[in-house]
Protein backbone atom coordinates (compact mmCIF):
# COMPACT_ATOMS: atom_id res chain seq x y z
CA UNK A 1 0.00 0.00 0.00
CA UNK A 2 1.32 3.41 -0.94
CA UNK A 3 1.53 6.12 1.72
CA UNK A 4 0.58 9.56 0.40
CA UNK A 5 1.08 12.94 2.04
CA UNK A 6 -0.71 15.85 0.39
CA UNK A 7 0.96 18.93 1.84
CA UNK A 8 -0.34 22.48 1.40
CA UNK A 9 2.41 25.08 1.60
CA UNK A 10 2.13 28.67 2.90
CA UNK A 11 -0.21 28.30 5.93
CA UNK A 12 -0.09 31.72 7.60
CA UNK A 13 0.69 33.63 4.40
CA UNK A 14 -2.75 35.27 4.30
CA UNK A 15 -6.25 34.68 5.60
CA UNK A 16 -7.40 33.66 2.12
CA UNK A 17 -4.63 31.07 1.86
CA UNK A 18 -5.45 29.81 5.36
CA UNK A 19 -9.12 29.31 4.55
CA UNK A 20 -8.30 27.52 1.30
CA UNK A 21 -5.92 25.14 3.07
CA UNK A 22 -8.43 24.32 5.78
CA UNK A 23 -11.24 23.78 3.25
CA UNK A 24 -9.01 21.46 1.21
CA UNK A 25 -8.31 19.51 4.40
CA UNK A 26 -11.88 19.34 5.72
CA UNK A 27 -13.62 18.76 2.38
CA UNK A 28 -10.81 17.45 0.20
CA UNK A 29 -7.70 15.29 0.26
CA UNK A 30 -5.11 17.58 1.87
CA UNK A 31 -3.56 15.83 4.88
CA UNK A 32 -0.81 18.21 5.92
CA UNK A 33 0.37 21.80 5.78
CA UNK A 34 3.42 23.88 6.65
CA UNK A 35 3.09 27.14 8.52
CA UNK A 36 5.07 30.35 7.96
CA UNK A 37 6.16 31.66 11.36
CA UNK A 38 6.64 35.17 9.97
CA UNK A 39 3.48 35.17 7.86
CA UNK A 40 1.10 38.09 8.31
CA UNK A 41 -1.75 35.65 9.03
CA UNK A 42 0.24 33.41 11.39
CA UNK A 43 -2.06 34.03 14.38
CA UNK A 44 -5.11 33.36 12.21
CA UNK A 45 -3.56 30.08 11.04
CA UNK A 46 -2.83 29.03 14.62
CA UNK A 47 -6.44 29.73 15.60
CA UNK A 48 -7.74 27.66 12.68
CA UNK A 49 -5.29 24.85 13.41
CA UNK A 50 -6.63 24.51 16.95
CA UNK A 51 -9.95 23.40 15.46
CA UNK A 52 -8.32 20.54 13.50
CA UNK A 53 -5.81 18.78 15.77
CA UNK A 54 -5.53 15.77 13.43
CA UNK A 55 -4.11 17.87 10.58
CA UNK A 56 -0.35 17.49 10.26
CA UNK A 57 1.41 20.84 10.55
CA UNK A 58 5.08 21.38 9.81
CA UNK A 59 7.20 24.53 9.61
CA UNK A 60 7.66 26.31 6.26
CA UNK A 61 11.12 27.72 6.94
CA UNK A 62 11.43 31.12 5.34
CA UNK A 63 14.40 33.06 4.05
CA UNK A 64 12.85 34.87 1.06
CA UNK A 65 9.57 36.53 2.08
CA UNK A 66 8.66 39.14 4.68
CA UNK A 67 10.65 40.12 7.76
CA UNK A 68 12.92 37.82 9.78
CA UNK A 69 12.31 37.02 13.42
CA UNK A 70 15.97 37.75 14.19
CA UNK A 71 17.66 40.72 12.52
CA UNK A 72 21.09 39.68 11.31
CA UNK A 73 23.38 40.61 8.46
CA UNK A 74 23.19 37.32 6.59
CA UNK A 75 19.49 37.17 5.93
CA UNK A 76 18.17 40.72 5.57
CA UNK A 77 18.23 43.41 2.91
CA UNK A 78 18.61 47.15 3.43
CA UNK A 79 14.92 47.61 4.30
CA UNK A 80 15.02 44.97 7.04
CA UNK A 81 13.16 42.27 5.13
CA UNK A 82 14.42 39.02 3.69
CA UNK A 83 16.26 39.13 0.38
CA UNK A 84 14.35 38.06 -2.73
CA UNK A 85 14.65 34.45 -3.89
CA UNK A 86 16.97 35.37 -6.79
CA UNK A 87 19.40 37.09 -4.44
CA UNK A 88 19.41 34.15 -2.03
CA UNK A 89 20.16 31.69 -4.83
CA UNK A 90 23.00 33.86 -6.15
CA UNK A 91 24.59 34.72 -2.79
CA UNK A 92 23.74 31.75 -0.58
CA UNK A 93 27.37 30.65 -0.27
CA UNK A 94 28.16 34.03 1.33
CA UNK A 95 25.61 33.58 4.12
CA UNK A 96 26.69 32.94 7.70
CA UNK A 97 25.13 29.53 8.34
CA UNK A 98 25.06 30.12 12.09
CA UNK A 99 22.79 33.11 11.50
CA UNK A 100 20.55 31.10 9.15
CA UNK A 101 20.40 28.34 11.76
CA UNK A 102 19.42 30.86 14.45
CA UNK A 103 16.67 32.37 12.27
CA UNK A 104 15.19 29.03 11.30
CA UNK A 105 15.40 27.74 14.86
CA UNK A 106 13.54 30.88 16.00
CA UNK A 107 10.82 30.16 13.44
CA UNK A 108 10.45 26.59 14.70
CA UNK A 109 10.35 27.75 18.32
CA UNK A 110 7.65 30.32 17.53
CA UNK A 111 5.46 27.57 16.08
CA UNK A 112 6.06 25.34 19.12
CA UNK A 113 5.30 28.21 21.52
CA UNK A 114 1.99 28.72 19.67
CA UNK A 115 0.98 25.23 20.74
CA UNK A 116 1.77 23.37 17.51
CA UNK A 117 4.02 20.31 17.56
CA UNK A 118 5.70 20.35 14.14
CA UNK A 119 5.39 17.19 12.08
CA UNK A 120 8.17 18.11 9.63
CA UNK A 121 10.23 20.86 8.01
CA UNK A 122 10.32 22.26 4.49
CA UNK A 123 11.01 25.75 3.14
CA UNK A 124 9.51 28.63 1.19
CA UNK A 125 10.73 28.57 -2.42
CA UNK A 126 12.54 25.28 -1.59
CA UNK A 127 15.67 27.18 -0.49
CA UNK A 128 16.59 24.33 1.86
CA UNK A 129 17.65 22.44 -1.28
CA UNK A 130 20.48 24.91 -1.87
CA UNK A 131 24.00 24.02 -0.87
CA UNK A 132 24.91 24.76 1.95
CA UNK A 133 21.42 25.47 3.39
CA UNK A 134 20.66 21.76 3.10
CA UNK A 135 23.12 21.18 5.94
CA UNK A 136 21.21 23.65 8.12
CA UNK A 137 17.82 21.98 7.68
CA UNK A 138 19.32 18.53 8.24
CA UNK A 139 20.85 19.72 11.52
CA UNK A 140 17.54 21.25 12.63
CA UNK A 141 15.61 18.13 11.68
CA UNK A 142 17.93 16.00 13.80
CA UNK A 143 17.70 18.47 16.69
CA UNK A 144 13.89 18.55 16.65
CA UNK A 145 13.55 14.90 15.59
CA UNK A 146 11.25 15.58 12.62
CA UNK A 147 11.24 14.55 8.94
CA UNK A 148 11.96 16.92 6.07
CA UNK A 149 10.81 17.48 2.52
CA UNK A 150 13.57 15.71 0.67
CA UNK A 151 14.88 16.87 -2.70
CA UNK A 152 18.47 15.91 -1.93
CA UNK A 153 20.78 13.56 -3.73
CA UNK A 154 22.62 11.06 -1.56
CA UNK A 155 21.67 9.59 1.78
CA UNK A 156 21.20 11.10 5.22
CA UNK A 157 19.80 10.13 8.60
CA UNK A 158 16.61 12.22 8.51
CA UNK A 159 13.21 10.69 7.73
CA UNK A 160 11.63 11.66 4.43
CA UNK A 161 9.27 10.37 1.76
CA UNK A 162 10.54 8.21 -1.07
CA UNK A 163 9.37 10.76 -3.64
CA UNK A 164 8.25 14.39 -3.78
CA UNK A 165 6.01 15.66 -6.60
CA UNK A 166 4.87 19.25 -7.23
CA UNK A 167 1.21 19.25 -8.27
CA UNK A 168 1.20 22.75 -9.77
CA UNK A 169 0.35 21.34 -13.20
CA UNK A 170 -3.05 20.30 -11.81
CA UNK A 171 -3.88 23.87 -10.76
CA UNK A 172 -3.07 25.02 -14.26
CA UNK A 173 -5.49 22.55 -15.87
CA UNK A 174 -8.41 22.28 -13.47
CA UNK A 175 -10.12 25.43 -14.78
CA UNK A 176 -10.23 24.12 -18.33
CA UNK A 177 -10.92 20.83 -20.06
CA UNK A 178 -8.09 18.46 -19.24
CA UNK A 179 -5.89 17.52 -22.16
CA UNK A 180 -5.18 13.87 -22.93
CA UNK A 181 -1.63 14.48 -21.72
CA UNK A 182 -2.81 15.86 -18.37
CA UNK A 183 -5.30 13.01 -17.90
CA UNK A 184 -2.57 10.46 -18.57
CA UNK A 185 -0.27 12.25 -16.13
CA UNK A 186 -2.92 12.00 -13.40
CA UNK A 187 -3.61 8.34 -14.22
CA UNK A 188 0.10 7.54 -14.07
CA UNK A 189 0.32 9.40 -10.78
CA UNK A 190 -2.46 7.30 -9.27
CA UNK A 191 -0.58 4.15 -10.25
CA UNK A 192 2.56 5.52 -8.60
CA UNK A 193 0.71 6.49 -5.43
CA UNK A 194 -0.72 3.00 -5.06
CA UNK A 195 2.67 1.35 -5.47
CA UNK A 196 3.54 -0.90 -2.55
CA UNK A 197 6.22 0.21 -0.08
CA UNK A 198 6.40 3.74 -1.47
CA UNK A 199 5.76 7.01 0.35
CA UNK A 200 5.08 10.09 -1.76
CA UNK A 201 4.55 13.76 -0.90
CA UNK A 202 2.39 15.82 -3.24
CA UNK A 203 3.09 19.56 -2.92
CA UNK A 204 0.02 21.76 -3.36
CA UNK A 205 -0.80 25.47 -2.97
CA UNK A 206 -4.52 25.91 -2.24
CA UNK A 207 -6.02 29.20 -1.14
CA UNK A 208 -8.48 31.95 -1.98
CA UNK A 209 -7.77 35.36 -3.48
CA UNK A 210 -7.36 38.24 -1.07
CA UNK A 211 -5.39 41.49 -1.07
CA UNK A 212 -2.21 39.84 0.20
CA UNK A 213 -2.27 37.12 -2.45
CA UNK A 214 -2.87 39.68 -5.20
CA UNK A 215 -0.11 41.93 -3.89
CA UNK A 216 2.57 39.54 -2.67
CA UNK A 217 2.69 36.38 -4.79
CA UNK A 218 2.73 35.26 -8.40
CA UNK A 219 0.57 32.24 -7.49
CA UNK A 220 -2.86 33.87 -7.68
CA UNK A 221 -5.64 32.18 -9.68
CA UNK A 222 -3.74 28.92 -9.28
CA UNK A 223 -4.62 28.86 -5.58
CA UNK A 224 -8.44 28.75 -5.86
CA UNK A 225 -8.06 26.41 -8.84
CA UNK A 226 -5.98 24.07 -6.69
CA UNK A 227 -8.48 24.31 -3.83
CA UNK A 228 -11.22 23.22 -6.21
CA UNK A 229 -9.03 20.42 -7.59
CA UNK A 230 -8.32 19.02 -4.12
CA UNK A 231 -12.01 19.00 -3.20
CA UNK A 232 -14.02 18.37 -6.35
CA UNK A 233 -11.85 16.75 -9.02
CA UNK A 234 -12.19 13.19 -10.24
CA UNK A 235 -8.58 12.68 -9.14
CA UNK A 236 -9.44 13.65 -5.55
CA UNK A 237 -12.39 11.27 -5.50
CA UNK A 238 -10.30 8.41 -6.85
CA UNK A 239 -7.56 9.02 -4.27
CA UNK A 240 -10.17 8.78 -1.50
CA UNK A 241 -11.62 5.55 -2.90
CA UNK A 242 -8.42 3.77 -3.91
CA UNK A 243 -7.87 0.81 -1.57
CA UNK A 244 -4.10 0.82 -2.12
CA UNK A 245 -3.59 4.46 -1.11
CA UNK A 246 -3.18 5.43 2.55
CA UNK A 247 -3.48 9.17 3.19
CA UNK A 248 -1.13 10.22 6.00
CA UNK A 249 0.89 13.20 7.24
CA UNK A 250 4.61 13.38 8.01
CA UNK A 251 4.05 12.47 11.64
CA UNK A 252 2.86 9.07 10.45
CA UNK A 253 6.07 8.21 8.57
CA UNK A 254 7.80 5.19 10.02
CA UNK A 255 11.12 5.67 11.79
Amino acid sequence: MGQVIINADDFGFSRGVNYGIVDSYVEGITTSTTIMANGEAFDHAVALASEYPEMGIGVHLNLTKGAPLIANAATISADGSFHFRKYVKEHVKEFDLNEVYAEWAAQIEKVIEAGIKPTHLDSHHHVHMLEPLNKVILSLALQYEVPIRDHFEGSHAVRHTDQTIDMQFAAETVHQELSDEALKKLDDLLILLAKADQSVELIVHPGYLDATVLRETSLQLERPYMTDFLIHSDFAQRVKEYDNIELIHFGDLEE
